[in-house]
């Protein structure tokens, strides 16, 4: 093949254009470069997201559960460089039970259903039991103390806040903390120990400066939690250990306390 003639000059000048590399980087450009390389290095692992293959409220409330922790789990991995995909909450149905559902419960075409149709399908499943108050208050009654044998104003608080939540949960009636406010706390008050710290509550929530507290079960936790400390700064004054009766004379008789098998 011929070689083709040139017309111009003979040497041409290129820009360079790959950077001086004879100078070391500046202390910007440095820093710049490591940041990038931490956020390469230090990805993490995605978790993956929960699959439904139910359809009763339980097997949904336990779905959500997963989701919730799933999503806190992705909120926790989220980098300054990077952002993970959250799986939406239809995506997690099962294909074969997606059909079922959006045929006999969402009653929609597959094609139509929005984010917001399934995620109001499995809200569905965790406000049951509207009508079951008796069965609540039976559990708060049998089952929610205050632990008056921890020493601390706040665990004694936030256990017994617990063990509410719990107790709830387990009656599918947690809508209760927002819808019935009222009667939450009055099962809280009910459960108060000693005594005379439940009197004092009560005597205490019956003023009217205390009344908007029986509308949000959140800011009477916390003023609870504040009354308990006030409490507890002379509650060992009230509740010394009573003496053992003793038996014997003034001068010098023997004294024994009154114990199993002492005669008369």
């Amino acid at each position: 093949m011929p070689r083709r003639e040139y017309d111009g000059d003979d040497d041409v000048d290129m820009e360079d254009v790959s950077g001086d590399t004879t100078h070391p980087w500046s202390e910007q450009d440095r820093a710049i470069s490591s940041e990038l390389s931490k956020g390469v290095q230090t990805m993490p692992t995605l978790p993956k997201p929960p699959t439904f293959r139910g359809s009763t409220a339980l097997e949904k409330q336990r779905f959500m559960k997963d989701y919730e922790a799933y999503c806190r789990q992705l909120s926790a991995s989220e980098m300054a460089f990077f952002r993970p995909f959250r799986m939406p909450v239809g995506a997690c149905v099962e294909d074969e039970g997606r059909r079922m559902i959006a045929m006999f419960d969402i009653c929609k075409s597959l094609d139509d259903i929005t984010e917001k149709d399934w995620i109001d399908y499995f809200w569905e499943g965790r406000i049951v039991g509207e009508l079951d108050f008796d069965k609540v208050n039976a559990l708060m009654k049998e089952k929610l103390r205050m632990d008056v044998s921890l020493t601390d104003a706040d665990s004694r608080v936030s256990k017994l806040a617990h063990e509410m939540c719990q107790i709830l949960e387990q009656a599918n009636m947690e809508w209760m903390v927002k819808g019935e406010p009222k009667q939450i706390v009055n099962y809280l008050i009910d459960t108060l120990s000693p005594e005379e710290f439940r009197r004092t509550i009560k005597n205490e929530m019956a003023l009217e400066a205390n009344k908007p507290v029986y509308k949000d079960v959140v800011a009477f936790i916390k003023w609870l939690r504040a009354s308990c400390k006030e409490y507890l700064r002379w509650e060992p004054v009230n509740t010394k250990k009573p003496q053992p009766t003793l038996l014997g004379g003034k001068h010098g008789d023997s004294k024994k306390p009154v114990g199993k098998g002492a005669s008369a």
